[in-house]
C-alpha cells in the first residue's frame, strides 16, 4: 500500500510539474516592444527668503519605459520602469530633500530623495517606479522642506 501511495504522489508531482514546464513563457523568442514616455516639471523656491524666490531652481524629468512583449511562446507580459534626472537651473550649488507623489486613477507611488547638484549640472537618480501609470497622464506633487544654496 506504501508503495501505491508513493506513486500516486510522484505521478501527480511529475504531471505538475510537466504542466509547468509547458505553459512556462520564453522570453528569449519574444518580440518586445519598448515605448518611452517623458515628461518634465519644474521645481520653484517659494520661500519669501530665498535668493530664487518664486523662481525655477530645478528640472524633473521622469522618462518611463513601457515593455510588452509578444510572440511565439511569449508571455502576455508588461513591465514598466521609471527613471529620474534632476537638473539644476541656478548658478549656485543647490541641496534639497524632496517626496515625489504619483497618482492616475486607483495607481499611485511615492518617491523620496535628496539632492546635492552643482550648478548647471544633473543627478541621475535612477529608477523612481516600476508601475505602469503612465507618466503623462497623471498627477506629480513634488514637495521639498529644506532647499539651501551655496
Amino acid at each position: 500500500m506504501k508503495n501505491i501511495t508513493s506513486l500516486t504522489v510522484l505521478g501527480i508531482l511529475i504531471a505538475t510539474l510537466s504542466l509547468i514546464t509547458v505553459t512556462s513563457c520564453k522570453k528569449k523568442k519574444c518580440k518586445k516592444d519598448t515605448v518611452t514616455n517623458t515628461r518634465t516639471i519644474n521645481g520653484f523656491d517659494y520661500r519669501s527668503t530665498s535668493p530664487y524666490y518664486n523662481q525655477v531652481v530645478v528640472n524633473f524629468k521622469f522618462s518611463q519605459s513601457t515593455n510588452t512583449y509578444s510572440g511565439e511562446g511569449a508571455c502576455p507580459l508588461i513591465d514598466c520602469q521609471t527613471t529620474l534626472v534632476i537638473q539644476n537651473v541656478t548658478v549656485k550649488k543647490i541641496t534639497f530633500d524632496y517626496n515625489i507623489i504619483f497618482t492616475l486613477n486607483a495607481i499611485q507611488w511615492n518617491y523620496q530623495g535628496v539632492a546635492v547638484i552643482e550648478p548647471g549640472s544633473s543627478l541621475n537618480v535612477g529608477q523612481v517606479s516600476n508601475s505602469c501609470g503612465s507618466v503623462s497622464l497623471g498627477s506629480f506633487v513634488i514637495q521639498s522642506t529644506n532647499i539651501t544654496y551655496q
